[in-house]
């Protein structure tokens, strides 16, 4: 009976949290004959509610808390999660003032400033830098690489507005496909099972997605799980740099 109630509630929040609650709220029997029928018949909706038996009032409750849980669960898992202060701040200090062969992921919020239109990315840090270069029209001296560092930490939120030039120099967002696929392979596994497994010399996860579109998608998933995920300098594969 939960179940059936879970889905049809899913169903509902992704069309309208308003009327979810609204059938939370307002849930009733749709038959008479779960109950006992003496007394009941012929009775108003009003005066069946007063005569309702003390486990309907039970229920309902219950079903009323399980909305709002629900409700709540689902929203908060819509939301974009944002990559660590630490793993973020320590990818932008490696990777925008210094040139480094083997640069640490971010995961940011592109929105296109013309269109309006947003995605979430992982790419590696030095590709965020080049890309807040061309927006801000900033030299690549040492002044210029310190200010496009400055830019990047300050922006807390990790969303950036760019123009389409500037996006350009990003690379392309992977699907949500390929974000499922990584999440169903790495899901059962502990933090200290993936740094093993995807270790730069002999990991046997890099043979579990080979083809290299899948390395945003990769990183993605190791920054939701808290991890810091950085590209090799040689192979090009994703590693996870040890805290």
């Amino acid at each position: 009976m939960f179940g059936v109630f879970f889905l049809i509630s899913v169903g509902q929040i992704s069309s309208s949290t308003e009327s979810l609650w609204r059938g939370c709220t307002t849930a009733r029997p749709r038959t008479w004959a779960t109950w006992p029928t003496n007394g009941y018949a012929g009775q108003s909706a009003a005066k069946y509610d007063q005569m309702q038996p003390p486990i309907y009032n039970f229920m309902n409750k219950n079903i009323v808390i399980t909305c709002v849980a629900i409700i709540l669960a689902l929203n908060a898992s819509a939301e974009e999660f944002i990559q660590s202060k630490s793993s973020y701040d320590a990818a932008v200090q490696g990777s925008f003032v210094n040139v480094t062969t083997s640069p640490a992921y971010v995961k940011i919020i592109v929105v296109n400033a013309t269109t309006g239109d947003e995605k979430v990315l992982c790419t590696t840090a030095n590709f965020l830098a080049g890309a807040l270069h061309i927006q801000h029209a900033l030299s690549y001296d040492l002044n210029g690489r310190k200010q496009v560092a400055d830019i990047a930490l300050n922006n807390i939120q990790h969303k950036f507005i760019l123009d389409e030039r500037a996006i350009q120099n990003l690379p392309a967002a992977h699907t949500l496909d390929e974000l499922h696929e990584v999440k169903l392979k790495f899901s059962p596994l502990t933090n200290e099972e993936l740094i093993r497994g995807l270790r730069p010399i002999g990991g046997e996860l890099h043979y579990a997605f080979p083809d290299r579109r899948y390395r945003g998608a990769i990183a993605c998933v190791l920054i939701e799980r808290g991890l810091s995920p950085y590209q090799a300098d040689i192979t090009g594969q994703v590693n996870i740099r040890a805290d």
